[in-house]
């Protein structure tokens, strides 16, 4: 449990493990805190979605943790590294961001701590640049 009063949902740490495995059909999955102060899963992303398409359906003014297996090319060759990203936006409430940021932990920690994930925090729909993401994934390797 985080600091909030917050809890993860066990369906949470369900659908990470196939997303970690390779054995999910989607490319992103987001998880939100419902209105019993506990981290769900939201929306999934299907595999084959472009980053842009993804990108664009992220909300604007609600926050989200995500965890996306970002497909990228160096040398000719395709890669996938995977991200947590905690998207919590400017456009939110005081009190929402303040809940989100301080449940993250909890969400992390059911993940085992996010261990081979790359960490990224996103404001804004700049902090979620392509050329962003791609520069971190690409220093993964």
């Amino acid at each position: 449990m985080a600091m909030t009063g917050v809890t993860v949902h066990e369906d949470c740490t369900a659908q990470f493990a196939l997303l970690k495995q390779n054995k999910s059909d989607s490319m992103a999955m987001a998880f939100k805190i419902n209105d019993e102060e506990k981290i769900v899963p939201a929306e999934t992303t299907p595999k084959g979605t472009s980053y842009a398409d993804w990108r664009a359906a992220v909300p604007a003014k609600e926050s989200r943790y995500y965890v996306l297996d970002f497909s990228f090319e160096v040398d000719g060759v395709t890669k996938t590294k995977m991200f947590f990203i905690m998207w919590n936006p400017d456009t939110n409430t005081v009190q929402k961001k303040m809940k989100y940021a301080g449940s993250r932990k909890a969400l992390e920690a059911a993940f085992d701590n996010c261990g081979g994930l790359i960490s990224h925090n996103a404001n804004d729909k700049d902090d979620l640049d392509e050329k962003e993401m791609f520069s971190k994934a690409k220093r993964g390797f």
